[in-house]
């Protein structure tokens, strides 16, 4: 039986994910974070790495922290994938799996279903009452 903190606990997982991705996209080829000043980094006195093998390891970094956290959430993704998954509304289903297994807000998972945020909260919280 999948309880709510399992499905806390999946969601934790995949938000975390996806702050990984969202860094991961930020990492620019120079070793510079995004969106910050170029005369910033310039001024400052050269390190032992070249700009481009800083970005790299930055990445490769980034890259191995999220592949091991999505290899600690894969048992617990698919136990409350097949629970969630056995609902008999389509529309809860997919809802509960956006939000816990996806990690989206109601309000973009209001988009998606063409619905209004109150809707998505209330059809989750019912979803939930059925698991």
């Amino acid at each position: 039986m999948l309880t709510v903190e399992q499905l806390k606990r999946c969601r934790n997982y995949a938000l975390e994910i996806r702050a990984l991705e969202q860094q991961l996209q930020r990492c620019l080829p120079t070793g510079k974070p995004a969106r910050v000043r170029t005369q910033q980094y310039d001024a400052d006195p050269p390190g032992t790495n070249d700009p481009t093998a800083a970005a790299l390891q930055l990445y490769e970094g980034l890259l191995k922290q999220r592949d091991e956290l999505q290899e600690a959430f894969k048992p617990l993704y698919q136990r409350c994938f097949d629970d969630i998954t056995q609902l008999k509304d389509p529309r809860a289903s997919v809802i509960l799996c956006r939000y816990y297994l996806m990690g989206e807000t109601d309000y973009e998972i209001s988009l998606n279903q063409e619905l209004c945020r109150s809707q998505i909260c209330e059809l989750r919280r019912r979803a939930l009452k059925l698991l």
